[in-house]
């Protein structure tokens, strides 16, 4: 009877070992799993810039090797002087297989999210595009990136080399698969799909416009001449005033611009060249020198002949 009761008790304590071995388990791997959707959060919110409430809310899926990613930059940040604290932007990973190099430079972005310094990583590599991508291998220039920024150098390099960082870029990409995304840059305003530059400067600019039922705080230009030699005009970011220049001094004019409106002013002014050459007269076109005579037209020529 005693064995039959040790046996028992044995039985017991050894499920009751097991019970508890598994509940510890669970609870390890349920705290991994929430510190890993906790890191995972924190590197989202590192590539998101703008209020949580905001009016406009902005989704990019972006290759940081496209040419017109990096153009898409300028009126990106456009957007955010034109409606103050009223836009979110997120960005997100759509490397494409044509740029090789890209696949190192989003992982690095990534790793550069790890420590907070994304939207720096991010301003480095599309302004430094034609470099990087023209590497057989990027890696080093990545490394030089995140030194010129003060990451932790033993950090980033072996994040460079994880998989499970790199597992992490190409979800971001299958998740813009499953919503249609095909190319880049394309975006999601307030869940709105727009593709290529050419549609976010026109349709989704119009859309932003609609939504908030008024056109934008416009940004300034400032174009500057010398005066009065006829210097070619430069364009560069100016004051809300104009400043009237004297004698040879820079001129300073201020004027307004707007996504589309570039667009509409070089049409507008070639218009207006087109007008300006057919309403001209032939003779403020070409004048004969003084003292001399104009060249005989072909009747003229003809009646001097018959003569």
């Amino acid at each position: 009877m005693r064995n039959v009761e040790v046996s028992v008790t044995k039985r017991y304590l050894a499920t009751g070992f097991f019970i508890v071995l598994i509940l510890v388990s669970s609870v390890l791997i349920i705290k991994k799993t929430q510190a890993v959707s906790t890191a995972i959060q924190a590197v989202d919110a590192a590539k998101t810039k703008g209020p949580a409430n905001a009016k406009i809310q902005i989704v990019q899926y972006s290759d940081f090797g496209c040419p017109a990613c990096r153009r898409v930059e300028k009126i990106i940040n456009w957007m955010f002087q034109a409606y103050p604290n009223q836009v979110r932007f997120t960005y997100r990973h759509y490397p494409l297989a044509m740029h090789p190099n890209s696949k190192i430079a989003h992982q690095a972005a990534e790793c550069a999210a790890m420590q907070n310094q994304f939207w720096n990583f991010h301003d480095r590599l599309y302004a430094d595009q034609e470099n990087w991508t023209k590497l057989s291998d990027c890696r080093e220039k990545m490394k030089q990136y995140a030194k010129e920024f003060g990451l932790d150098e033993n950090k980033f390099s072996a994040c460079l080399a994880d998989d499970t960082v790199t597992k992490r870029v190409y979800d971001e990409k299958a998740e813009g698969e499953k919503l249609k995304i095909q190319a880049t840059p394309s975006f999601l305003i307030n869940g709105q799909r727009f593709v290529g530059l050419n549609e976010f400067e026109t349709k989704g600019a119009a859309m932003i416009r609609n939504e908030m039922g008024k056109d934008p705080l416009v940004p300034q230009v400032r174009i500057t001449t010398d005066t009065p030699a006829p210097n070619p005009q430069t364009v560069k970011p100016g004051p809300m005033v104009a400043q009237p220049g004297t004698g040879n001094r820079p001129q300073t004019v201020t004027i307004p611009f707007r996504i589309q409106e570039a667009k509409t002013a070089t049409a507008e002014r070639i218009a207006s060249l087109k007008t300006t050459v057919q309403n001209t007269q032939p003779s403020a076109i070409v004048s004969p020198p003084a003292g001399s005579s104009a060249p005989a037209t072909g009747d003229q020529q003809a009646s001097q002949s018959k003569t």
